[in-house]
């Protein structure tokens, strides 16, 4: 495309977030659940990314959480 260059890939100024920063969030930490959206969104998020009910502890987690609405 004209006018559009491609990122330098000496610029390394994108660090990707490790395990070790505070920040970054990985999947087996069980997230605090405020709404019955957010619950479904990390549903729909950990299906999509293969985890089950018995392996992850966020999708487990939302889904007994949705459980106490019905």
């Amino acid at each position: 495309m004209q006018g559009v260059e491609p990122p330098d890939p000496s610029d390394v100024t994108a660090v990707p977030a490790s395990a070790d920063d505070p920040a970054y969030e990985r999947c087996h930490e069980v997230p605090i659940l405020r709404t019955e959206a957010h619950a479904r969104g990390i549903i729909g998020i950990h299906e999509r990314l293969g985890c089950t009910f018995d392996t992850c502890d966020r999708l487990r987690a939302a889904r007994l959480y949705l459980a106490t609405f019905s």
